[in-house]
């Protein structure tokens, strides 16, 4: 395999230690699963319920559960069975664009390997065969695109779906959620940007009252937080008059408020209508793309499990991280690349440590992350959940190469050698911020 650098602008997950009995309960629930498990042309709603998934040592981790869950999902995709509908032609500078083509495609099969080639300025091929690398890469980039898209609004890793009619009635809403189930199940990209109240709405779960933070609408947010602040009824019915416009069109006139106890009543059914009542064709939408390949049916039957993966990190990528997922090989005992590569090993451990504390700057604005350094070796900004198909491996570099090379399929990083620290943690500090795309090292 040719090796290529890479810059991709992670959450690692431990296995946990479980005990024999443990093991065989979660061996039990996986036959079950296999011989209960939906076809993939048949109805999503024919996956397992939450009564056979409760059948589970509840001391089972959470997390080891999502993995059995995701397992199940992963393994339906028929990897042998490649096919030139499923061909994905990215351009950087238009990721979504590449895959709304790619996925809309009338032939296009969900159920089959994605084949991503990128192209460079010159509308060439980059030369990168997909073996895992660029479906990893591109699925990140994409996840990162859905996030920041205009049909989702709020704070970065708490979003909830913006209303768009012109959306609705072109079906986008349904594709978006289709392209998150592809990326989190094709590339292991989980969307970790959900607030709870678009994960409840998700599952069909009741959800909580409405915090007036929640809604972006600056004018509207205010009306409601005019009302809810009134100390007298006269204040609420001047701040009522002062919002009628907005709350006629949600609907909420027709409560009479005769007490202050009311107001509160007026202020959640207007936001409620506000963030969840105005958006149910989106949302119905929305659901039906995430079915794509029994995603949705699992997030239904699997909620308290699957949750971490929709809703903020909550635990940051790490240098320890990094140090205990790439294992290094080494020259045999005694030769001297051995003992310059077992230096550079150390090295490569420091250099994460200060990557960590924000030490690897770049310019005043601008230091090195952990994220960019596990993206230039494996196309991934977090660790996949079910972890990478082959171990990722650290090799070394004994030319006069300077800079740190990687090849993302099979998740090898590879070390130049070098004389000082110094010298080494600049050349990996430039190499991987200067590597933007799949390339000859």
């Amino acid at each position: 395999m040719t090796f290529l650098t890479s810059q991709f602008t992670s959450t690692r997950f431990r296995l946990c230690s479980l005990k024999i009995t443990e093991i065989i309960h979660c061996l039990n629930y996986i036959q079950q699963i296999r011989f209960n498990s939906p076809n993939p042309e048949s109805n999503i709603d024919e996956w397992p319920e939450e009564d056979l998934i409760g059948q589970i040592d509840s001391s089972v981790n959470t997390k080891q559960r999502a993995i059995e869950i995701l397992t199940e999902l992963t393994n339906k995709i028929n990897l042998e069975d490649r096919h030139t509908s499923n061909m994905i032609n990215a351009c950087r500078d238009d990721i979504y664009g590449s895959a709304k083509r790619a996925f809309t495609r009338r032939l296009f099969d969900p159920y089959k390997p994605l084949g991503v080639v990128f192209m460079d300025l010159g509308n060439n091929a980059e030369g990168a065969v997909d073996d895992g690398g660029p479906t990893r890469e591109f699925c990140c980039l994409l996840m990162k695109d859905i996030q920041n898209r205009c049909l989702f609004e709020g704070p970065d890793h708490s979003k909830l779906l913006a209303l768009d009619s012109h959306a609705i009635s072109k079906g986008d809403y349904k594709l978006l959620g289709k392209m998150i189930s592809i990326c989190l199940i094709h590339g292991g990209v989980a969307p970790h940007f959900f607030a709870p109240r678009l994960f409840s709405l998700v599952v069909g779960e009741a959800t909580e009252d409405v915090d007036l933070t929640e809604i972006v609408d600056e004018v509207f947010r205010s009306q409601l937080q005019k009302i809810q602040d009134a100390i007298t009824i006269e204040e609420t019915r001047e701040a009522l008059e002062e919002a009628s416009n907005s709350l006629s069109l949600l609907g909420s006139l027709n409560i009479q408020c005769r007490t202050l106890e009311d107001r509160e009543i007026v202020v959640q059914c207007a936001a409620k209508f506000y963030l969840e009542g105005r958006l149910n064709a989106a949302m119905e939408q929305f659901v039906d793309g995430l079915g794509c390949l029994g995603l949705h049916a699992a997030i239904k039957a699997n909620p308290k499990h699957i949750r971490y993966l929709f809703l903020a990190k909550e635990d940051p990528l790490t240098a320890q991280d990094l140090i205990d997922v790439f294992s290094p090989h080494f020259a045999e005992e005694g030769s001297n690349h051995r003992r310059s590569e077992i230096r550079t090993y150390a090295w490569f451990r420091d250099f994460l440590l200060d990557v960590e504390g924000g030490e690897m700057q770049v310019d005043q604005s601008k230091c090195l992350t952990l994220q960019e350094v596990l993206a230039f070796a494996s196309g991934l900004e977090e660790l996949p959940p079910l972890g990478f198909k082959n171990q990722p491996i650290i090799e070394f570099i004994h030319t006069d190469r300077k800079f740190p090379e990687a090849n993302t399929c099979d998740v090898v990083l590879r070390l130049p050698v070098h004389r000082s620290y110094e010298e080494f943690s600049n050349h990996m500090c430039s190499g991987i911020l200067q590597a933007t795309e799949f390339g000859m090292a």
